[in-house]
């Protein structure tokens, strides 16, 4: 599947697909499930990467090393001798490299993404954290992303002369307690995010 999403992101960019075209096909094939690639089964995604090959996308052949060409292959068994799953290590790295399609990382790479985990955790490389670490550190990630776009959102409504009270936001978001926007979770900021969209017809 971490192939499907590098090939999709690669012939998004060589196609110079525009967010909104981009995020509306992922929405048409996936029957409204979401606008990201996660919310894509294997069907999905490949019905996205027949559909880029069709607007002139060409899959160029690969390198002898393939798409591991600067990966690291250590042992997958973790500190606490628990093989971490393909599937947990395929969706961390998927949201590392969306947040630098996004621009909100500027290392996109798996080295990248080692040194983050790196500076978390114990592990010299990010597959050999642990089940529970790996879940502390995409949570940590999509807190961030979410944050991020958040943040972008309502610039772009200011600037449009749109402004949002923090009252506003906190009752938006279903906030139980008062609290500063910067601990919001990765769902109230979504929350936010997917309302004001749905509000203001505007996508991000």
């Amino acid at each position: 599947m971490f192939k499907k999403y590098q090939l999709i992101n690669i012939a998004r960019n060589e196609l110079g697909m525009d967010e909104d075209s981009y995020r509306a096909m992922i929405l048409r094939i996936n029957r409204g499930k979401g606008e990201s690639l996660k919310d894509c089964n294997m069907s999905e995604l490949n019905l996205i990467l027949k559909e880029l090959k069709q607007k002139g996308f060409k899959v160029k052949p690969a390198k002898p090393d393939g798409f591991k060409s600067k990966r690291v292959k250590p042992k997958r068994i973790t500190k606490d001798g628990i093989e971490l799953p393909a599937d947990v290590r395929d969706k961390m790295l998927a949201l590392w490299i969306e947040m630098h399609n996004q621009g909100i990382i500027k290392d996109g790479s798996d080295k990248g993404l080692a040194s983050y985990c790196r500076n978390r955790t114990e592990a010299d490389h990010w597959h050999w954290i642990t089940y529970d670490e790996a879940a502390t550190i995409i949570e940590s990630l999509k807190t961030w992303q979410s944050r991020e776009l958040l943040n972008r959102l309502l610039k772009r409504l200011t600037s449009d002369g749109i402004h949002i009270s923090k009252s506003s936001l906190d009752l938006i978001a279903d906030i139980k307690r008062p609290k500063t926007m910067f601990k919001y979770t990765s769902t109230e900021n979504w929350r936010v995010i997917d309302e004001l969209c749905h509000r203001h017809n505007i996508s991000l």
